[in-house]
């Protein structure tokens, strides 16, 4: 693996040029981009940069990426991989027409492969079918590692780097043959519940127990911190308080709440189902951060291969930064090994499996995975 970190604010020649640098290495096969939103301007003409490569391509643009043990909001990682990769592209992932195993079955994953990457636009309408088509026809073959890309500001931009050029409301999925292991952890505590969701259509929850869903989580908030959860000030508060799905014998999945209508309904960073049921959730620092190394060991653990060279791919959640702020820095520290590359993006949702559970789309998480050298 050849890593190539551009700093912030660099020219389009500096992209184009390690590009052009990786394309002409003999020992490099295919390149994965990991950027951040305040970086790859206008000026950069990447479309045609990424369509003239003859390398195969993936990669998306987060709000923070990470660079051994740091994040940064600015900066490009441009990775050349020594390994063949199989992608496949999907576009337009929110139509509703689209039969995602359908689609899969032709995808050339089965041959070769032992771990997946997989980037989705985090802001595209059917991410649950997409998760679940996927499992459906490739159930537990691969390890998976992915996320949810995009920006901060919550709006849909191109995000997903392929040789088709930077593309929107698409996903990349990538097949290499590479061993790896994978570990899933949160560190967030049961508060409250649990309640059902007794109405909710996709990401938006209306009602918990039959009662207006913002009413019930503005109490509870209420009781536990004394703060007065608002609309004007719905994000900053709720941060430290996301909703969970329960799941038999395993951590409970994360829901991220991101905003709040008028009418009471709370909206979320990922589906919630109709019918669950649900716990408010709170967590400190050391739970966090504690969270994350057992991610890193679940990982070690769960890696077959006696190859020594080896790296690390750290996907987590834009959301924890904001919520550890300066105590970031431990949760990175947790994972970071000084003998090992590292790697990661600070996301807008988190993808994995093991080869032993659901492939699930989380929010909040900690996702490590420790794979072969690449």
């Amino acid at each position: 693996m050849i890593i190539h970190f551009i700093e912030p604010r660099k020219s389009q020649f500096a992209f184009q040029e390690i590009i052009s640098t990786l394309e002409n290495n003999i020992n490099v096969k295919s390149i994965l981009i990991l950027a951040c939103e305040n970086d790859l301007d206008a000026t950069i003409d990447v479309d045609s940069i990424l369509k003239k490569c003859k390398l195969p391509i993936f990669g998306a643009i987060f709000p923070q990426i990470i660079y051994q043990n740091q994040n940064y909001s600015s900066g490009t990682l441009v990775v050349g991989i020594e390994q063949f990769v199989k992608t496949s592209v999907i576009h337009e992932l929110s139509n509703p027409n689209l039969v995602f195993e359908d689609i899969f079955e032709i995808a050339p994953f089965e041959q070769d492969c032992k771990t997946v990457f997989l980037f989705v636009d985090a802001f595209a309408r059917r991410i649950p079918a997409f998760i679940e088509g996927f499992f459906n026809i490739y159930g537990l073959e691969f390890n998976v590692i992915g996320a949810g890309a995009g920006h901060l500001d919550l709006v849909q931009h191109p995000c997903i780097f392929t040789n088709d050029g930077l593309l929107q409301d698409a996903a990349i999925i990538v097949g290499i043959n590479v061993d790896s292991g994978v570990g899933v952890k949160h560190g967030w505590k049961d508060l409250s519940g649990p309640y059902k969701a007794s109405s909710a259509v996709k990401n938006t929850l209306f009602s918990l127990d039959e009662e207006d869903a913002f009413s019930l989580y503005k109490r509870i908030i209420k009781e536990d911190s004394g703060k007065e959860i608002s609309a004007k000030n719905f994000f900053e508060i709720a941060n430290a308080y996301p909703f969970g799905i329960s799941r038999l014998g395993v951590e409970k999945i994360v829901r991220d709440p991101f905003n709040v209508s008028e009418d009471g309904s709370i909206f979320f960073l990922g589906n919630i189902p109709q019918g669950v049921y649900l716990h408010i959730l709170k967590g400190d620092s050391d739970s966090l951060i504690e969270a994350a190394a057992d991610a890193s060991s679940q990982a070690q653990k769960n890696l077959i291969s006696n190859n020594i060279n080896k790296s690390i791919l750290f996907i987590d959640c834009i959301s924890r930064v904001l919520f550890l702020k300066e105590d970031f820095s431990s949760e990175l520290n947790a994972v970071y090994n000084p003998k090992i590359p590292m790697i990661g993006a600070l996301t807008l949702g988190e993808i994995a499996n093991n080869k032993k559970e659901y492939l699930e789309f989380y929010n909040k998480t900690a996702v490590v995975a420790i794979i072969e050298d690449l």
